[in-house]
């Protein structure tokens, strides 16, 4: 990197809101899930989850005060990913009643589904970012192989695809090259492609991050709105003077970050904020560039996250920049923990 990093942002203040309400009809209850991106739609906000407990309020029974987790596999569903659409209020209330896209049998539906083959060797698609183009969807999703299904960690990652998404409906086209759905395979490096997607003019700009050894990285490409589709259009960040090329392997490193992260342009700090949680623990971290291709700052550790008292680890903070407040003073986050659990919510006040 060529240019000076500017220093973390301010911060005047974090707290916790506690864990978002759980949604329910008279058919099944949300026990709780992992994700949790949020894209926005114009009117509305779409927001994808990946691994999705549900129960069945029929068979279920609950003991005030005690643990909804865990439940017999005869009383729900494990879904590998799902979707719901939310106002523009206040992020707490929105997740409180989120609209989930449903199928014919009134539950939350898979919107990117594996095939039989994939689902015998236990293949799962769980949704990254995307973006809104012409009233459609383009999703990006890793393939994840449940080899061990007895351990919370039996999951390796087989790659990245792309999905076509009808945010109404839910229904989804996965795109295939040469009979492959993997834009990006996971390789040496477990690429976790399109974990954030921002769209400024023409280019949709999409982060990845990588891991070597117990440190993940982040790295950023690039392609216009009308050619995501289109494998061999995309270019990646090079050097930050910007310097692209079509060659995923000269692709940069952004610094350090989390497997998961976002990016989001903050008007209040007049630069772009990215967040993530500190890998392997539950520090909340961000980073600040005054451009979107960095150079980023040293991450600023937030405090760590609250999480249930079975385990020390958090995951997937992701800020929601369509519910930020006082110009981008004042953000929102969500977070996940194991064992499904609710996603927590956090705010965080910037200095004046």
């Amino acid at each position: 990197m060529s240019r000076v990093a500017p220093s973390p942002p301010a911060i005047h203040s974090v707290w916790h809101l506690g864990a978002a309400p759980a949604v329910s009809t008279d058919a099944w209850v949300l026990i709780g899930q992992d994700g949790g991106q949020s894209i926005d739609l114009g009117d509305d906000v779409l927001f994808v989850f990946a691994d999705t407990l549900l129960a069945d309020r029929s068979a279920w029974r609950a003991v005030p005060g005690s643990r909804r987790w865990p439940i017999g596999r005869d009383q729900g569903r494990f879904l590998a990913n799902c979707c719901a659409r939310a106002g523009r209020g206040r992020l707490t209330t929105e997740l409180g009643r989120l609209r989930y896209v449903l199928g014919a049998d009134g539950w939350p539906k898979e919107i990117v589904q594996a095939a039989a083959v994939e689902r015998l060797t236990r293949t799962r698609f769980w949704p990254a970012h995307g973006t809104a183009v012409d009233g459609r969807v383009y999703l990006y999703y890793l393939g994840i192989e449940h080899f061990a299904p007895d351990s919370t960690w039996g999951f390796r990652n087989l790659g990245t695809g792309l999905a076509v998404v009808d945010p109404v409906s839910g229904d989804a086209e996965r795109l295939r090259w040469d009979g492959d759905w993997r834009l990006w395979p996971a390789g040496d490096g477990d690429l976790h492609g399109g974990v954030q997607v921002l769209r400024d003019g023409e280019h949709v700009y999409v982060f990845g991050t990588v891991r070597d050894g117990y440190e993940i990285t982040a790295r950023l490409g690039r392609v216009e709105a009308g050619a995501m589709a289109d494998r061999d259009a995309y270019e990646y960040l090079a050097a930050d003077t910007p310097a692209w090329s079509g060659d995923p392997s000269k692709a940069c490193s952004l610094g350090r970050c989390g497997p998961e992260l976002s990016v989001s342009y903050n008007a209040w700090l007049g630069g772009y904020l990215m967040c993530f949680v500190e890998p392997y623990g539950r520090a909340l971290c961000v980073r600040f560039a005054e451009s979107l291709w960095g150079p980023y700052s040293a991450p600023a550790r937030l405090g760590d996250l609250p999480t249930d008292a079975r385990h020390d680890m958090a995951a997937l903070a992701f800020e929601h920049p369509m519910f930020a407040t006082e110009g981008g003073r004042v953000i929102a986050l969500t977070y996940c923990q194991p064992n499904f659990t609710q996603n927590g919510v956090v705010g965080v006040r910037f200095e004046s």
